[in-house]
C-alpha cells in the first residue's frame, strides 16, 4: 500500500522499502556489515523511532538519507497513525479520518522538514480515501508476499523470480523471509536465560555476564545472544568466551552499550535474527547486481564470492534457457 502511494508521489519504490525495513525492523539493520548496514537514530527504540516520534522521525530520515526518504517516512507515519486508529471493528468514515490525518500532518510538521509533509499532506487532501484504504490494509488476513513490495501490485504467482509491474527481482520475497525469521524467533525464545551484568567495559566494547543456574547448551562460544526489552529482542553481541556460569560477550554498540554492572537482564539466542539479515541482504544486492559488495573494502571472501556469481545465478533463475557463464569456485 505505501508502495503504490510512494511511487504516485515520485518516490523510488528503493527509498520507501528502505525506510519500512527501518521502521519494522531496524533491529535487523544496525552493526551488520555488509547485510545490512543501516544508521537509526538515537531516540525511541528499534522498532518505534518513527511511531512514537514522528516529527524527529522524519526530520532523521532527510538529515540521513535525503529529502526522498523524509516524504517516505511521512507515509509510514501517516499508515502508522491510521492503524493506532483502528482497533477491531472501531473505524472512522474517511471525512472524519481525513479531518484527522491533516490535523496529524499539521502537528508533526515544522520548518526543516515542511516541504516534505506539505506534500504528503496535499496527495491526502485529493486522495482521501487511500486513507480507508491504508486502514482496510491494516486489517486485512492477506499475505504480504503476494505482493510485490517494491510497487505494491499483486503478483501473478507467489514467489515469482520477477515482478512483471516494475521489473523488480524476487518480488514479495523479503515479507516471507522476514515471516519465517518471525516465526523461528518465537520457537527460540522458549530458550531464556536471567543473567547478571558482572562487567561493562564500554572502552574495549565487552561485557561478563553471570546465570543465576548452569550454562544451558544453546549458550556457546561464536553464538550470538540479545537482550529482551519489552517483548522485542534486541541483539546485543557475540559470545567469545565461557567460564562455568560467566559469559563473556564481545558487542559494537547498541543495547550492550547501557547496560551496568549489577543489572539484572533476560537473554536469549539472537542467530535467527542475523539469519534473517543475511537474507534480506542478500536480496538487496540481487536486486541492484551486487553493487553494494562489490565496493566493499576487504570484503568477506564468501560475501566477495557471491558479488562475482550472484548475477550469473540470477540470469539462470529468470531465463533458465539463457546461456549460461561460469561461475566462480
Amino acid at each position: 500500500m505505501y508502495q503504490q502511494i510512494a511511487v504516485d508521489l515520485d518516490i523510488p519504490p528503493e527509498t520507501m522499502h528502505l525506510v519500512n525495513v527501518l521502521s519494522d525492523a531496524g533491529y535487523l539493520t544496525e552493526n551488520q556489515p555488509p547485510y545490512l548496514n543501516y544508521d537509526l537514530p538515537d531516540f525511541g527504540t528499534q522498532v518505534s523511532w518513527l511511531d512514537e516520534h514522528p516529527t524527529q522521525g522524519i526530520a532523521f530520515c532527510k538529515e540521513r538519507y535525503g529529502k526522498e526518504a523524509a516524504v517516505a517516512a511521512t507515509i509510514y507515519a501517516v499508515g502508522s497513525e491510521v492503524a493506532s486508529r483502528t482497533e477491531g471493528d472501531l473505524t472512522m468514515g474517511f471525512a472524519i479520518l481525513g479531518d484527522y490525518i491533516d490535523d496529524f500532518l499539521q502537528d508533526t510538521s515544522r520548518r526543516d522538514i515542511a516541504t516534505e509533509v506539505k506534500k504528503v499532506r496535499t496527495y491526502f487532501d485529493a486522495n482521501t480515501l487511500e486513507l480507508k484504504d491504508i486502514e482496510d490494509a491494516h486489517t486485512d488476513d492477506e499475505n504480504p508476499y503476494e505482493y510485490c513490495d517494491y510497487c505494491g501490485e499483486e503478483l501473478d504467482a507467489a514467489f515469482s523470480y520477477r515482478c512483471t509491474t516494475c521489473g523488480t527481482r524476487f518480488p514479495g520475497w523479503s515479507a516471507l523471509v522476514f515471516a519465517e525469521g518471525e516465526e523461528q524467533s518465537n520457537s527460540k525464545w522458549r530458550e531464556q536465560l536471567d543473567v547478571t551484568v558482572l562487567s561493562q567495559n564500554i572502552e574495549k566494547q565487552f561485557l561478563v555476564l553471570r546465570s543465576k543456574t548452569s550454562l544451558p547448551g544453546w549458550i556457546e562460544e561464536g553464538g550470538q545472544i540479545g537482550k529482551i526489552i519489552d517483548g522485542s529482542l534486541h541483539d546485543m553481541g557475540r559470545v567469545v568466551n565461557i567460564n562455568n556460569r560467566d559469559i563473556q560477550v564481545d558487542y559494537w554498540g547498541g543495547v550492550a552499550t547501557g547496560l551496568e554492572a549489577g543489572q539484572d537482564i533476560t537473554v536469549c539466542s539472537s542467530e535467527t535474527m542475523i539469519a534473517t539479515t543475511q537474507q534480506l541482504g542478500l536480496l538487496r544486492e540481487l536486486r541492484r547486481d551486487f553493487a553494494g559488495w562489490h565496493n566493499e573494502q576487504n570484503p568477506d571472501p564468501t560475501v566477495a564470492k557471491l558479488a562475482i556469481n550472484g548475477p550469473s545465478l540470477c540470469d539462470t533463475l529468470i531465463n533458465p534457457q539463457s546461456p549460461r557463464r561460469h561461475l566462480s569456485s
